[in-house]
């Protein structure tokens, strides 16, 4: 415990000093990695985000090398051992000696679109790369509940506020992302994957709720060191394979998964989950609820093993479960799926994880109405989309075969937003704020 000490009191002792100049000409870098660290009480209540900041300086990278880690922290009401002050925002460069960049930035709220922009446009314009990865670190919650939980304004980012904000950052340039990463809760889906695709090659994420201790930093970006030039998809590889055996190595009985998801193949993946929803929603109109609703009771979704059910479904288990009721569709979801996912693990305890999950709602059915509106508001998957609310429908106001009477509640559910343009949307969206045998997949 005494290194950890050390690094700690360094960092204290860095950031006490005056903030070090923007270098005006930096070499040529190969990676340049974006760390958004929203701390929320993940560092308030457990120092999560300080132990992570420990994690990047022990990775070994030198200072102006090829390799580059631009953090952004905020977001904590409290910084375990004095790394920030309370309720502060703060850029660091990490190195073997790391830096804070620029002045404190105060509050700044990290649960808005454009906090977000400002970091992103900030790392690219300041130190540019071959490569660009981001990566979210803080809470997840799926389809229906985004990511990065500012635990000092209460806001969050949803899927259309991330699409908000790289289209802003990437809409007009020639660059995408390398690659995008989650370490956070639950962000292996289907609809974030449709959001990021036209910014960024791969999205690395976690179908399950994650452990605390998270991504395993040291041992990732210390490969990165080694190897600068080493291609996206080899990178992540490590960072999947790092964290599930740092993880099981903490705690050998925990649920763990994580998964890179090549988002230049969604096109595909997402012709087959319209399909699929279209069909399935001739099934509900023809009056089978009943058979969809239990196929779906055999479905585990992701988070019910902590009684914290997110009702995001593993996409491969809702094609295998509703393979009678739509054949042709739920063998093309397969296929798609297994296309799109390049790489994926998991802990032996789950047997039911190919890479990505989607919402099929069932638990989460009383949140609906607060949820739905911020689903799909770009109309990306409008097929699933409508399947999903014909099913929530019939599910809130059927208590045939699932539910007693006390059970059934009333929600109103709101119909696709319409469709306007772009910019306008996004002027609204600133101003606010069980398992399928293996061989089979």
């Amino acid at each position: 415990m005494m290194w950890k000490r050390c690094v700690l009191v360094l960092l204290v002792v860095i950031l006490c000093v005056p903030s070090l100049a923007l270098s005006s000409a930096p070499p040529e870098r190969e990676y340049l990695i974006l760390v958004y660290l929203c701390g929320t009480d993940l560092e308030s209540k457990g120092g999560a985000a300080s132990t992570d900041l420990m994690e990047m300086v022990r990775a070994g990278l030198e200072e102006d090398g090829p390799v580059t880690v631009l953090v952004q922290a905020g977001g904590a009401k409290r910084w375990r051992g004095g790394l920030l002050e309370s309720g502060e925002s703060r850029r660091l460069l990490i190195s073997n000696i790391p830096q804070a960049v620029g002045p404190s930035l105060g509050n700044l709220d990290m649960g808005v679109p454009s906090t977000l922009i400002d970091f992103i446009q900030f790392g690219l314009e300041e130190y540019p790369a071959k490569r660009v990865g981001l990566v979210l670190w803080d809470h997840g919650g799926g389809a229906t509940g985004g990511v990065c939980y500012d635990e000092l304004s209460g806001n969050s980012l949803s899927a259309g506020q991330l699409y908000a904000a790289l289209h802003r950052v990437f809409g007009e340039r020639d660059q995408r992302l390398a690659f995008i990463g989650f370490d956070a809760c639950l962000m292996s889906a289907f609809e974030i994957a449709t959001h990021l695709s036209p910014f960024a090659d791969y999205m690395i994420a976690s179908e399950e709720l994650e452990p605390m201790n998270g991504w395993a930093y040291d041992l990732w970006l210390n490969e990165l060191a080694k190897k600068p030039n080493m291609d996206p998809e080899e990178l992540g590889r490590y960072i999947v394979d790092s964290y599930v055996e740092s993880a099981l190595a903490f705690d050998p009985n925990d649920y763990v998964t994580l998964s890179m998801t090549d988002l230049r193949e969604m096109d595909g993946l997402i012709a087959a989950v319209e399909r699929f929803g279209e069909e399935m929603s001739d099934v509900l109109v023809n009056g089978e609820f009943p058979v969809i609703s239990r196929a779906r009771a055999q479905m585990r979704a992701f988070g019910d093993y902590a009684n914290a059910s997110s009702d995001m479904v593993d996409i491969a288990d809702v094609a295998w479960y509703c393979r009678d009721i739509a054949p042709d569709a739920s063998r093309a979801l397969t296929r798609a799926a297994k296309n799109a996912v390049v790489y994926s693990r998991n802990s032996a305890n789950i047997t039911s994880a190919a890479g990505l999950s989607i919402l099929l709602p069932d638990k989460t059915k009383s949140r609906a109405s607060r949820y739905l509106p911020k689903y799909d508001p770009l109309a990306l998957m409008p097929g699933y989309t409508g399947f999903v609310q014909g099913y929530l429908e019939q599910l809130l106001n059927n208590n045939t075969f699932t539910f007693t009477p006390a059970q059934v509640q009333t929600v109103a559910l709101s119909s696709n937003p319409a469709e306007g343009d772009l910019l306008d949307w996004l002027s609204i969206l600133f101003s606010g704020y069980a398992s399928m045998p293996a061989a089979d997949w």
